[in-house]
């Protein structure tokens, strides 16, 4: 008997403020510290800049309406390339070990990209999405800058003032 691979069908649309809270449990697994405030506050950031699809967030359903993946971008202009689709989060369930959610969202986020003349998507993960960025590297996404980070205080240091 020979088996023939699953087809899987995604769905993928504009996540809006009313429907942050159903993506939570998603962006949750991936970053547990995250709390459903700030959540909120970051989507309605995210699709409250305009133009407006120059800035959103997306997600992807599977055939039973769950979502089950998610990006948050932003069109930026990059020096050497001109305007590239940035996602600043980058979240897929990927419940059977398989590529193919991590692949449909990436499809949709290179669709995103194309459609608004971008050259280039690149994608900001954290240190702790190393799962992701294997596969990422898996499906031909290649490093090609690093992000470095430095906390701002909440007060300026006297010598500023």
């Amino acid at each position: 008997m020979h088996l023939q691979p699953m087809q899987i069908s995604f769905a993928i649309d504009r996540l809006t403020d009313e429907q942050a809270s159903q993506a939570f449990p998603l962006v949750q697994g991936a970053k547990p510290g995250i709390e459903l405030p700030a959540w909120r506050e970051f989507v309605r950031f995210h699709n409250s800049q305009l133009p407006a699809d120059h800035s959103g967030v997306l997600a992807m359903r599977d055939c039973g309406d769950c979502i089950c993946g998610i990006f948050a971008y932003r069109v930026e202009q990059d020096l050497i390339s001109g305007p590239i689709f940035s996602i600043q989060l980058f979240v897929a369930a990927d419940i059977l070990n398989s590529l193919s959610t991590v692949s449909a969202l990436m499809d949709a986020a290179e669709a995103s990209a194309y459609k608004l003349g971008c050259a280039a998507v690149q994608i900001r993960m954290s240190n702790d999405q190393r799962i992701m960025d294997s596969h990422l590297q898996t499906l031909g996404v290649t490093r090609d800058a690093y992000v470095s980070c430095r906390k701002v205080e909440a007060t300026l240091p006297s010598q500023l003032s």
